[in-house]
């Protein structure tokens, strides 16, 4: 499996440069902030001083990766993961359908982590909760394969531990990595259902207890981390729990024609990255080529795949990067009798399609279209700081922040959260015309974006209480009128790029 994994980070070269994207930049500048101690703000939530509303693993991966290697450690991770999963689905591949299996999931599972359409060559949450979820599911099939073959198989009782703990490890990098923990209850349902005799019936009972031991275990460890400090359970809970059931709850009220019309932003990408040939073919290979546990499995991993990307109410294009490693290996089942030559036919659109995608990509909806203007943004601030400035982006940019390197005002760092969070607009104004105002500003959006200030009194008060020093990428910077500093290549200061 050497060859595919090469693949799978070959296509990651070209886009290792681009800027880092919201998510990236964003989580990076979370966990950083949280390992290092940094940000210069009281604690905001259960990570410090950046309010964030994703699972603890998730912030602790991007900001360890960013502790080392700043954005090329980002990437690295991102890369790291893709690696291990092509070699995940290539092992369930040649479990479930042979030496050809382990080939065609391998390659399919590269060029689908890797594919540019989806920011798969990028860091992405959906990619990096994708390796504990193989994992759980590679584990719970070895475990259930030896149980068949003797009641007393080797190592049979740690495999099920470790497929719950992975199962859950997924959760706890991202909300929507529910498809391992589908997977294994319906497999462990079928195998207690399809048990003879009160004995076996009894041995897969407790095999499923295993699996739920070790699925609470890591839960477990999270709380009583959180529980150490008074209020961060409630914060954790609030934020990762209840935050994400609101804004499901107001991106789902909208009419059913409303909803579809956001769903359709994923078609395009799900036929530019080949996920549109791979999907019949895994239910195809699973509903023909599978059965009993095996099939409930295989099928409870897709179906949970899937639920993963629709479930949220928002439908960004590296959300089906979920999708990949089952549909991978159920393609795989699929094509286990097929003839060279069609495989290698699948096998190669896979791939065109990841090639030409560094090209096809700014067709795709919220492809990163303006990750270089926060760049340059960014990095015009930094090179005009100085120590112990503050920066506010109105209204939120993460891009802007990371590449800024300076602290942030506030605490939310996604216009998402300063849309829903309560008493955003008084704070700012409370800031800007306080004696603590932040030292820069930066206009992302339009000062009535979101409703955010629909009465004029934002905009107003910062055109009161701070001066435009430079226009980068059509986005003014402003500094505080009682301060002064030296701005970075006056000359260029209006140019982007």
């Amino acid at each position: 499996m050497a060859g595919a994994v090469l693949v799978g980070l070959l296509l990651r070269v070209p886009g290792w440069r681009d800027p880092l994207g919201n998510d990236e930049a964003g989580s990076a500048l979370v966990g950083h902030a949280w390992l290092s101690g940094s940000g210069g703000l009281p604690s905001a939530g259960p990570y410090g001083s950046y309010w964030f509303d994703r699972p603890p693993l998730l912030p602790l991966a991007y900001g360890a990766a960013d502790v080392l290697g700043g954005a090329d450690g980002v990437r690295a991770l991102g890369a790291l993961a893709a690696a291990i999963l092509v070699l995940l689905a290539a092992a369930i591949g040649s479990r479930v359908a042979g030496a050809r299996g382990a080939v065609v999931a391998g390659v399919s599972a590269a060029c689908i982590s890797s594919a540019p359409v989806l920011l798969g060559d990028h860091t992405y949450g959906e990619l990096l909760a994708s390796v504990p979820s193989a994992a759980a599911v590679l584990a719970l099939l070895v475990a259930l394969r030896r149980r068949e073959a003797t009641a007393g198989g080797r190592g049979i009782r740690t495999l099920l531990l470790a497929s719950g703990v992975l199962a859950a490890c997924a959760v706890l990098v991202k909300q929507s990595a529910l498809d391992a923990g589908v997977a294994g209850l319906a497999a462990l349902a079928a195998s207690i259902w399809a048990a003879r005799g009160a004995p076996e019936r009894g041995l897969r009972l407790r095999d499923a207890g295993t699996w739920l031991a070790g699925a609470i275990a890591p839960v477990a460890v999270v709380a009583g981390w959180a529980a150490l400090q008074p209020g961060r359970l409630a914060q954790l809970a609030e934020a990762v729990v209840g935050y994400r059931l609101q804004l499901i709850g107001e991106a789902t009220q909208g009419s059913a024609t409303e909803g579809m019309g956001e769903m359709q932003q994923l078609v395009l990408p799900l036929v530019a990255s080949g996920l549109v040939l791979l999907l019949p073919l895994a239910l195809v290979g699973i509903a023909r080529g599978s059965r009993g546990w095996m099939r409930a499995l295989l099928l409870g991993w897709l179906v949970g795949a899937v639920f993963g990307v629709l479930g949220g109410g928002f439908y960004w294009p590296h959300y089906l990067l979920q999708l990949g490693p089952p549909c991978a290996v159920g393609a795989a089942i699929a094509l286990r009798s097929s003839g060279a030559r069609t495989r290698g036919g699948i096998l190669g659109v896979l791939l065109l399609a990841a090639l030409v995608g560094p090209a096809t990509r700014g067709w795709m909806p919220h492809s990163g279209e303006f990750d270089d203007d926060a760049q340059r943004v960014g990095q015009f601030v930094a090179r005009s700081a100085e120590p112990g400035d503050q920066l506010e982006v109105v209204w939120a940019r993460p891009g802007v922040a990371y590449y800024a390197g300076v602290p942030m005002r506030g605490a939310y760092l996604w216009s998402a959260m300063q849309t829903t969070r309560p008493g955003i607009r008084a704070a700012l104004l409370d800031a800007v015309e306080g004696p603590r105002a932040p030292t820069w500003i930066v206009r992302w959006n339009r000062p009535d974006a979101f409703h955010l200030d629909d009465d004029g009194r934002v905009d107003a008060a910062i055109d009161a209480h701070y001066r435009e020093v430079a226009r980068v990428c059509g986005r003014s910077v402003l500094v505080r009128r009682d301060l002064t500093r030296d701005v970075a290549d006056p000359q260029q200061r209006r140019a982007c790029g």
